[in-house]
């Protein structure tokens, strides 16, 4: 992806558990068995404005990170322990994620275009 700076940045993505948590990085390992430590720093976002201290061992995490050579420096790092029975179980029986108030994403299936199209709206009208 290309940066503010015009520059190509290398973004990495992991979905897995934390098997290791500190205040300046954490490792993380993924279902196949894929283990990676990201740096974590002060730009670091941690679950919408936690700090560090907050990352455990245990926790299934999602992590985007910065690559640059062999250090990949972890950008955003969310917290999926709570939300880990609803939103993979729901995508792979097909039924479609349930968030609070049992709300679907109506008829859309995964790998599947979208049924429908939204329905633009009219033009605002200016008045001189």
């Amino acid at each position: 992806m290309q940066g503010a700076d015009g520059t190509y940045v290398t973004v990495a993505t992991q979905y897995g558990d934390v098997t290791a948590a500190g205040q300046d990085s954490i490792t993380v390992k993924s279902e196949d068995g894929y283990t990676k430590e990201y740096v974590v720093n002060g730009d670091t976002r941690i679950n919408r404005g936690d700090g560090a201290d907050t990352l455990k061992t245990g926790q299934k995490v999602m992590v985007t990170a910065k690559v640059d050579g062999g250090t990949a420096t972890a950008v955003r790092i969310r917290d999926t322990t709570l939300r880990e029975g609803r939103t993979r179980q729901g995508w792979r029986d097909g039924q479609g994620w349930r968030g609070d108030g049992d709300r679907r994403h109506h008829g859309h299936q995964p790998g599947q275009p979208p049924t429908s199209s939204p329905t633009p709206s009219a033009s605002p009208t200016t008045t001189s």
